[in-house]
């Protein structure tokens, strides 16, 4: 037992350092407005439940203070992708939010996001709001928790494979989200991109009419008819992609 208790110890720091990463990037867990000390307990809640829930057994001892660095830079860089990827999710649904925001021309009024911390449009940060909403509804807090422990017993403290493996992923999943946030987006362009064509075709046949004047107007119109008949699906795309964006253990 004494030399099984160090190996141990060094399981569960590892492990710790996974869900400190997990926890850091993830959305919710990692909110900016989010007090330190409560991220900290979360942090060591998390890890002592996944490492007890997966069994884990006692990892090897480094044998010298680079292979720590490396065990502890690999642990964390596996918890930040996780988290990342989920988060990746809900900036797609905020970019969707900014196309349509800024294409009605309502992005002049851009606030400060209190989740991320930078500039961004209310319609942007209302489809991420929504979208969180709609994730959490499903149960992605307990996903997050259920990948955590998988994690663990899947891919053991100390055996995760390199930086390579783990930035080929971020930049995969980064594509994925530039993607995803394209798709979303683009009803809404297209249905605002109509309104302009429809006022165009008027203009056109009627020319002292003047309608170039009311092309704001049409703008909210047709974008506001979008977002009433196309939000609701959009989000819960969204919302169902938070899921298939966490990376496999």
């Amino acid at each position: 037992m004494p030399l099984l208790l160090p190996g141990a110890v060094y399981g569960f720091a590892l492990v710790l350092f996974r869900t400190a990463g997990l926890v850091t990037a993830a959305p919710l867990f990692g909110m900016k407005n989010a007090p330190l000390q409560v991220r900290v307990a979360l942090s060591f809640s998390l890890a002592l439940v996944a490492f007890l829930a997966a069994g884990a057994g006692p990892a090897p001892l480094p044998p010298h203070l680079g292979a720590l660095a490396v065990d502890v830079l690999l642990e964390t860089g596996l918890g930040l992708v996780a988290g990342q990827a989920v988060r990746f999710v809900f900036e797609a649904a905020a970019t969707a939010g900014q196309l349509a925001a800024q294409t009605m021309g309502l992005g002049f009024g851009a606030t400060l996001d209190p989740l991320s911390g930078a500039e961004s449009t209310t319609l942007g940060q209302l489809f991420r709001l929504l979208c969180l909403g709609l994730a959490l509804g499903l149960g992605l807090h307990r996903e997050l928790v259920t990948w955590l422990a998988a994690s663990v017993q899947q891919v053991p403290p100390g055996s995760v494979e390199g930086l390579e493996v783990l930035a080929r992923a971020a930049v995969l999943q980064g594509t994925q989200a530039i993607a995803l946030g394209v798709r979303l987006g683009f009803p809404f362009l297209a249905a605002i991109t109509l309104g302009h064509l429809v006022l165009g075709l008027v203009g056109r046949a009627a020319q002292q009419l003047h309608f170039s004047n009311v092309g704001f107007s049409v703008s909210i119109l047709f974008g506001g008819g979008a977002l009433w008949l196309l939000a609701p699906q959009t989000l819960a795309l969204c919302a169902e992609a938070s899921f298939r964006f966490l990376p496999t253990p």
